[in-house]
């Protein structure tokens, strides 16, 4: 096994993590002390659980990460994860309740269990090493969905890196990045909280191309024009704390919508 709080991604670590499920993985514990020049996440929590992530796990989401479609929108990278069936290999034990069962890859695990190997991946891609799944990864992932699309995303785990790319009037595409501030307090502030999705055109959800939970669409839909849809990762439904999928996310409400960065004017990698 190897411990959830010494998981990193790199390429050495990615190629042991094939050999997990035949044999225990290296103890990794010292580069939990790494961390970054800067402050990059947009919350830290304490670590969320004791329990190791198994090998099996860490194989499987490896080789899911590994059949992403390639030469694609990296919209619809994102709508790969969040349509993903699999489950992981080994029962993932919930200790607050005991209950013990498979859980999706495309969301977080049990906040008192084995933190979901795939959502720590994505962090790989930024200058990161996050403590489990329970930490804002919204960023993580648009950078990895950026990546394997052949964009250049920000390099970091805060969604307030992709502010200075918004571009002042633009009207939204499906696809283009949809840039969020906390609302209130230090919302302004440089490196405070928020949140970025890929913003998807009502008519590409009513045409099922990018699919939403019908309690979202009936969200969006009393909103009276206060919500857009969003396809992206730690994004709240029914049935998990935070996941990749569509959410209905108020303009100015929790968060406030500073506007879209056009996804083609991000750079060629």
């Amino acid at each position: 096994m190897i411990s959830r709080r010494g998981f990193i991604v790199s390429t050495p670590v990615l190629a042991l993590s094939l050999q997990a499920s035949a044999q225990e993985a290296p103890n990794l514990d010292p580069l939990s002390n790494f961390r970054p020049p800067t402050p990059e996440m947009e919350s830290v929590t304490s670590p969320t659980g004791d329990n190791a992530t198994r090998g099996e796990d860490i194989a499987k989401a490896f080789r899911l990460m590994l059949k992403a479609p390639q030469n694609k929108a990296p919209i619809d990278v994102a709508n790969y994860y969040s349509e993903l069936p699999d489950l992981s290999a080994t029962d993932v034990k919930d200790n607050a309740t005991g209950k013990s069962m498979k859980r999706l890859y495309r969301e977080e695990w049990p906040v008192s269990g084995a933190a979901n190997p795939m959502i720590v991946n994505f962090f790989a891609f930024t200058q990161l090493l996050p403590s489990g799944d329970q930490v804002a990864w919204c960023a993580a992932f648009l950078n990895y969905t950026l990546w394997v699309s052949g964009k250049r995303g920000t390099d970091s785990a805060a969604s307030a890196s992709f502010r200075k790319l918004v571009k002042a009037g633009h009207s939204p595409k499906t696809g283009d990045v949809a840039v969020f501030k906390r609302n209130g307090g230090n919302g302004d502030a440089p490196n405070y909280q928020g949140h970025v999705a890929y913003y998807v055109d009502p008519k590409d959800v009513d045409a099922q191309k990018y699919k939403a939970h019908p309690s979202v669409i009936e969200k969006f839909k009393a909103g009276g024009g206060s919500y857009i849809y969003c396809l992206g990762g730690n994004q709240a439904s029914p049935g998990s704390t935070g996941g990749v999928k569509v959410a209905a996310i108020e303009t100015d409400g929790y968060h406030k919508l500073l506007g879209y960065a056009p996804i083609s004017s991000l750079k060629e990698i």
